[in-house]
């Protein structure tokens, strides 16, 4: 008896030894009665109960627990007959592997391909499901190496050849076969469209609209709830909870065919998400792969070029105020020398208060006229008259670009100082304040397919009216006009809103009783008489900005442009003279001698299969 080792590199050893017993069997069950009687004139043969004859192979051949190798014990002829099949059998696997999505019809392929003789069928425990895809692949071509022999040495002659191994969680076959059977099966997966069903990760590039945004209204059809986004200008303001979107026609409802509709999208919450790249402004989508052309379809509805408004506005304010003041004062003493006696003595500010008796001295800084009647040293009489109209006439002209469905403000701010002193026992302290007009025009425009222009507008207007007076600030006039929506025809200055107040009063500051003495009342009375008219008037013109080469973006700009001083930034391009090379058949004309200058030539010159007469002009 000798002893061997061989060595195995493409198989298991515990493959090999089984594979080999069943080849020896095999063999052994036809020349049973030939080659492998007991020959009772050969010292040399062993029968079949003991070591040698292919019966008692398992007893010559065992698997070294050190290695991937066979330990062969018998007769020394035997051994040559072993290691040949040995080598049969270590041979590496024709079958190349393939992996194939096939979604929630995994099963159904796999029995379908192994119906249609395509291989037979593994699948994969719940555990191995769980596994990593690598894991699993590499535990399979390990298998198919062996030649898909099992794991025990009770696996029929189907455990060899092509086979799939199916993972259903996944919803992914592993196919090992030839390169014909795998062009079978691939026809076959396509067929059922089944990779539709894979979830595959797509970025979109969005060109004019705001990812976050996008991919709000996206998450929110799949999730069936309202944006989050509140400033979305793709959809209405959302409200505080959530709420559920009812689709119309169901949610449910089927493509009528058209590849640009979506009325069927129906995204899984499950399977589909919608994240956003802000930094890139691109979105990122996980979803099947079939209703990514859905998602495409619907972001190209909503990454569209929004048209823009350009409007200007008007805001005049026209105020006249008129005020008109008579007042008279009058002292009428009778005193002896010893300054015994009575008197009479009115006061409406036109003088200084001093003692009762003593003369009446005319106040300074009085404006209008003032006149005196003078008796000696006494002044009876103080008539002063004072006439004040203001004239003001604002005009602002607040004006912006802004894109459809959003909103623009535009905000101009005045600030006038004004002097204030604060006293007190110890000291006086001066200090300067500012008061503050503003104009502004806050807007959201939505055009629409008609022409016209719907617009959300809020105009304030303030001015000052004076100048501040005894440290108190300027006195001013606020005009405020907000509207909830106005619709507008476009290219059109029209009036949006006017108001026209006017207001009258009278001031008379008397003498009880005497004041209301016809006529002679006036020399106990200080009559204020004050008249104001304001009127406001508010001109919008908003114009729709289409163009696509920004030919009306340029022509909106040039006027600012030149008022400012600014030098425009596109090139002058002067008209220049082009010497046509055309021929008239019906004239003999000859062409100037070539003297190297350059010349603009017909595409005749050079193709001489375009006819002269396709390229002759009507009027010529």
């Amino acid at each position: 008896l000798v002893t061997h080792t061989i060595q195995l590199t493409h198989i298991s050893a515990p493959q090999a030894k089984q594979r080999a017993e069943k080849m020896l069997s095999a063999d052994s069950g036809s020349n049973r009665n030939a080659t492998n009687q007991f020959n009772p004139n050969n010292p040399n043969q062993l029968n079949n109960n003991q070591s040698g004859g292919s019966g008692s192979l398992s007893n010559r051949l065992s698997v070294d627990a050190s290695g991937n190798s066979l330990i062969f014990r018998g007769l020394a002829e035997e051994f040559d007959e072993i290691r040949a099949i040995i080598e049969a059998v270590d041979k590496p696997s024709q079958l190349t592997p393939m992996v194939y999505y096939t979604g929630s019809s995994t099963r159904a392929v796999a029995e379908f391909a192994k119906k249609n003789g395509l291989g037979e069928v593994d699948f994969m425990s719940t555990t191995t499901g769980q596994q990593n895809t690598t894991n699993a692949f590499r535990q399979r071509q390990q298998q198919q190496q062996q030649n898909f022999q099992g794991l025990n040495q009770n696996q029929d002659e189907t455990s060899g050849g092509s086979r799939m191994l199916v993972d259903e969680g996944r919803g992914r076959i592993i196919y090992f076969a030839t390169p014909q059977q795998q062009e079978q099966f691939a026809n076959l997966v396509e067929q059922l469209d089944a990779e539709d069903e894979e979830i595959v990760v797509e970025t979109y590039k969005l060109e004019y609209a705001d990812a976050e945004e996008v991919a709000d209204i996206l998450q929110s059809l799949i999730e069936r709830t309202r944006p989050q986004t509140g400033s979305s200008t793709f959809l209405p303001t959302n409200q505080n909870q959530p709420r559920t979107i009812v689709f119309p026609g169901g949610i449910n409802a089927n493509n009528t065919g058209d590849d640009n509709e979506v009325a069927g999208f129906n995204p899984n919450p499950e399977t589909s998400f919608v994240i956003a790249d802000i930094g890139n402004n691109q979105i990122i989508i996980t979803s099947p792969r079939s209703q990514q052309k859905e998602f495409a379809q619907l972001i190209g509805r909503i990454d569209l070029r929004r048209a823009q408004v350009y409007i200007e506005a008007i805001i005049v304010a026209v105020s006249d105020t008129e005020s008109f003041r008579l007042a008279i004062e009058s002292q009428f003493l009778d005193l002896n020398s010893n300054n015994e006696g009575g008197g009479l003595r009115t006061n409406f500010g036109l003088s200084a208060l001093d003692i009762f008796t003593n003369s009446t001295t005319v106040a300074t800084g009085l404006g209008g006229i003032t006149g005196a009647l003078i008796s000696d040293d006494f002044i009876p009489l103080i008539i002063n008259a004072t006439e004040t109209d203001i004239n003001s006439r604002v005009i602002a002209r607040p004006q912006l670009l802004i894109d459809d469905n959003s909103e623009a403000t535009v905000l101009t701010q005045q600030e006038v100082p004004f002097q204030t002193t604060v006293s007190s026992n110890i000291s006086e302290r001066t200090t300067f304040e500012f008061v503050t007009a503003q104009t502004s025009l806050t807007v959201t425009p939505q055009i629409s397919a008609g022409g016209t222009i719907r617009m959300d507008y809020s105009i304030l207007l303030e001015s000052f009216n004076g100048a501040a007076l005894d440290g108190a600030p300027p006195p001013k006039q606020t005009n405020e006009i907000s509207g909830a929506s106005v619709t507008v025809p476009s290219d059109s200055t029209v009036v949006i809103g006017g108001l026209v107040v006017e207001s009258e009063g009278e001031t008379i500051i008397k003498v009880p009783l005497l004041g209301d003495i016809p006529w002679v009342g006036h020399l106990f009375r200080d009559t204020n008489t004050t008249g104001s008219k304001t009127t406001l008037y508010v001109f919008l013109k908003p114009r729709v900005l289409r163009n696509p080469s920004l030919r009306d973006y340029r022509l909106l700009t040039r006027g600012p442009q030149q008022a400012s001083g600014l030098n425009f930034d596109i090139p002058e391009l002067p008209p220049i003279m082009m010497e046509s090379t055309y021929i008239n058949p019906s004239e003999s004309t000859v062409l100037p001698a070539d003297d190297g200058t350059p010349r603009i030539g017909l595409p005749s010159e050079s193709d001489p299969d375009i006819n002269q007469q396709d390229l002759k002009r009507e009027d010529d």
